[in-house]
C-alpha cells in the first residue's frame, strides 16, 4: 500500500474508532444542537463527568470536536456534523 493511501486509511480508522463507543456517540448527538461544556454534557447523557471528559479527549484527538475556553470553563463544539449524517444512514 502506498504511503499516502496508508495515511488516508489511518485517519479514517481513527475516526471510526472514535465513533465506536456509545458515550462518544451520545456526546456527538448532544453537540449537534450547539456547544456545551463537559458538565452539561454529562448531565444531558447521564454519564459521569470524568468519563465524559476522557471521551471528549478521544473525540478531540480524532478531529471530531474542538474546545475553547471561556473563563474557567471549556466549551466543546462539533467540527464535522457530516459524521452524524453518515451514522444516520446505518441500519
Amino acid at each position: 500500500m502506498k504511503r499516502t493511501t496508508k495515511k488516508k486509511v489511518g485517519k479514517k480508522l481513527t475516526t471510526l474508532k472514535a465513533l465506536a463507543n456509545p458515550v462518544r456517540l451520545a456526546i456527538l448527538y448532544e453537540l449537534s444542537s450547539g456547544q456545551k461544556n463537559p458538565r452539561d454534557l454529562a448531565r444531558a447523557i447521564g454519564e459521569d463527568y470524568f468519563n465524559v471528559a476522557k471521551q471528549l479527549a478521544v473525540l478531540r484527538d480524532a478531529g471530531l470536536v474542538r474546545s475553547r475556553r471561556r473563563g474557567l470553563r471549556a466549551y466543546y463544539r462539533l467540527l464535522r456534523p457530516s459524521v452524524l449524517r453518515i451514522i444516520e444512514q446505518l441500519p
